[in-house]
Order: structure tokens, then sequence, then C-alpha cells
């Protein structure tokens, strides 16, 4: 049996390929693990590495032959043999030691919070070596009166992930992958996302400019306007379920998170409700529409209420209607008529996106705009003096701190947002 180390030649070539962009360097880590596997089930040697590719068909013979011809006397650029490698580091290697650390392809890491639905940790996979976020679930943290109610809370875990893998906007938080765990547990890995969920960043630093807080709203409709195409309506929209964080060279990217209280309403306009159980709540009374609140019939408009309550607190600081209780913000969203924001903020408001904001915020969905690409549109068409990159970036280079906040999707009913790593 062969070491699981790509050997120099299989690395040469993998450069090769990725550097003359006829292959990603994803594909080649794939093609490495295989080529170990077949290895170390046969005493005959493995196909090569071009072997493998041009079998999967990421290569054309034409395509591998040429690189072959060309590691021989060409100069291989550094592409890092890091990238290509599925080497853990010392942390994951060390903890996939630790008995029931290994979930699927990842490896749990460091616990990053925990409540009262379960946890979240920091993993990485161990072929990729790309982080990830685990939300990881147990039976007896559920709170089930039996045995049944836990199953049926677990299939609810499992339909979330599933809705949120049928999601391809690159603003709604990515699912990698999901499954059980040995210890019965249900897990799904996805993004770990480095910055501030708008709860956050408004408490941190108050009320944003109008442009900023435009902009970041457009970004919500992309991921919501997706979901309800595909009859999905999210149920939970809030400032703590829209993260906003740096992707690649992208500032004040946003990502839209928690799809955990998705109800799907099929083409005849019936509803079909996740599982909720006895410690899901469908909603959260400062963001919730008053039809929500009444268990009336629901749909993408809902949620267009609460991205309205979104925006509202983007723009005051301030939730729509401040109350002592569950039972007062209720019934203040269905009873009182809201302040428009200019009242009470501290920074300009222009008219156009005021007047948009209570449109969002009508007590009846009729009384709202129709589809959140209306809203991004009419968002886009008063944006006359955007938010630009420059400011993005200036803005997040000046709050920068010397660890960046780590935010995942949080156990559903305690959405968790670390504060810092130390």
């Amino acid at each position: 049996m062969s070491e699981e180390v790509p050997s120099e030649s299989d690395l040469r070539f993998g450069q090769l390929a990725v550097s003359a962009g006829f292959v990603t360097p994803e594909q080649v880590r794939e093609c490495l693990r295989l080529r170990y596997e077949l290895q170390s089930l046969s005493n005959k040697p493995a196909p090569r590495l071009s072997e493998l590719l041009v079998g999967k068909g990421y290569l054309t013979a034409e395509q591998a032959d040429r690189l072959m011809r060309s590691s021989v006397t060409s100069q291989v650029p550094d592409v890092g043999a890091s990238a290509l490698s599925h080497e853990l580091p010392p942390e994951a290697a060390t903890a996939a030691q630790i008995p029931g650390n290994v979930m699927g392809r990842y490896v749990r890491v460091r616990k990053l919070g925990e409540g009262g639905m379960g946890e979240v940790w920091r993993a990485r996979h161990r072929l990729l070596v790309r982080d990830a976020a685990i939300k990881l679930v147990r039976p007896e943290m559920l709170g089930a009166a039996n045995e049944s109610a836990a199953r049926q809370l677990m299939r609810r875990f499992e339909r979330e992930a599933q809705t949120t893998a049928t999601l391809t906007s690159p603003n709604t938080i990515q699912l990698f992958d999901f499954g059980d765990g040995d210890d019965g547990s249900f897990y799904y890995a996805m993004e770990l996302l480095s910055g501030r969920d708008l709860e956050t960043l408004v408490r941190q630093f108050g009320a944003l400019p109008f442009e900023r807080a435009m902009y970041l709203l457009q970004q919500a409709c992309h991921s919501l306007r997706e979901a309800h195409a595909r009859g999905l309506i999210h149920r939970d929209v809030k400032p703590a379920n829209i993260f906003v964080c740096r992707m690649g060279l992208d500032y004040d990217f946003v990502k839209v998170l928690d799809f955990g209280l998705v109800k799907a309403v099929d083409g005849d306009g019936d509803e079909h409700t996740l599982e909720t159980g006895p410690n899901l709540t469908p909603g959260t009374p400062s963001y919730m529409a008053p039809e929500a609140a009444l268990g009336e019939k629901i749909d993408g408009r809902t949620d267009l209420y609460s991205l309205g309550c979104v925006g509202y607190w983007l723009l005051t600081g301030t939730v729509v209607f401040e109350a002592t209780s569950v039972l007062q913000a209720v019934a203040r969203h269905i009873n009182d008529p809201v302040v428009p924001p200019s009242q009470r903020s501290g920074k300009p408001v222009p008219p156009r996106l005021e007047q948009l904001i209570l449109a969002m915020l009508g007590k009846r969905p009729d009384d709202r705009p129709a589809t959140a690409g209306e809203v991004g549109r009419e968002l886009v068409a008063m944006d006359d003096d955007p938010w630009t990159e420059e400011q993005a970036v200036e803005w997040w280079q000046e709050i920068r701190t010397p660890v960046p906040k780590e935010a995942v999707p949080g156990p559903q009913s305690a959405q968790l947002v670390i504060h810092g790593r130390g």
C-alpha cells in the first residue's frame, strides 16, 4: 500500500493541469484520493492521475497527452502543493483521532457555540482541506417528550438540509453535506462565514447609511427571489439570519441563513410545513408578519414583511414595534400603525426608500409589493448614489479586528453568532 501523500509526478501533473485551466484543484484532489483508494485495495499499480482525470471526463486524452509531454520540459507554475494535497493540518489531524469527531468527510475541530437545539463546530474537510461549519443536533438535546417526537424533529432538520441544498443563489448559505453521526446525531456541513450578522452589526455600529442599507437589502432580495420561485417561504427573515461578510474579493456580501422554518407552497396553493415540534417557533415575533402571527395562509409577501422589518432596523437601529412580551409584539404588528423610519432615524432616509419600507410593512399581503424581485428592482432603480466597493472596503478595514468574527447558521431557535475565537 502506498502512502496517501501524492507522488512528485502526480503533483507536477496536477499543478500543470490546474495552471493550464483544464481542471480545478478540487477535481485533482478527488482523483488523487481515488488513486490512493484503488491502490490500497489491490497489489496492482493504480491508474495514473492523468488516466483518472481522463476517465472522469475532467480532461480529454489530447489534453492529458499535451500535459504529459510538457511536464518533462516545462517549469511547473507554483499553484501550491498544499492546494492539491489532501493532508489534514495538525489541529484537524489530532481531532480526527478522537472517537466521534469524524462526520462523513468532515472532521470536527473546535466547538464554536451551543444552543438549546444543538451545537455548532468548526470543521475541516478531510480531502479538500476546506473549513466548514458543522451544525450538529443530538436527540437528547431536542427536549422531545418521547422517541417518536425526537424522530419527528430529526426529520425536520433533514428537510432543512435538503431544502437549503436546492437553492443556488450566491446570497444563500451554501450546504456542503449532511448525514447521520455514529451516535445518532444529525449533522450538516455549511459555509463558515467571517463577518457579522445584521443584528450584531447595527448593535455595534448603529443605524447604517441608507445607501448601504439599500445595497444589503438588494442582495437579500436575490436570495428570497430564488426561494420564492421554487415555492419556498423562509418564515424567519430577521437581522440575525442575514449575514454580511467578505467573499473572495467582494466586501459587504450578504448571505441569508437558516431556512429551517421554510414552508413549501405547491402549484395548487397547498402548503406543506416542515415539522415544527415542541421547541420550534414559526418565526420571530419582532419580525413576524400579521398573517403569520394569526396562523393564516402565507406566501412570499410574508417574507417581504419581515424583510421590511429588517430594512427598518438597518435605517433606524430599532425594531418596528417595541414590546415587553411576545404577545404584545404580535398584537402591535397586527394592529398598530408604523412610525415612518425617518422619524426615528438620526440619518437621512430618502422619501422613496421610506415609501418602499412602509409598503413592505403593509398589514395585508395585498398592500405589499408582489415579489422579492419587484422590491429588488425598486431598490436598484432608486439607487442614484449607490454604496461603492471602495466604501465597503474602507469600512471593513476600519473595523477589522485582529481575529475576524466567525458566524455560522446556528441551531434552530438558538441562532449563534460567535464573538471571536479567544
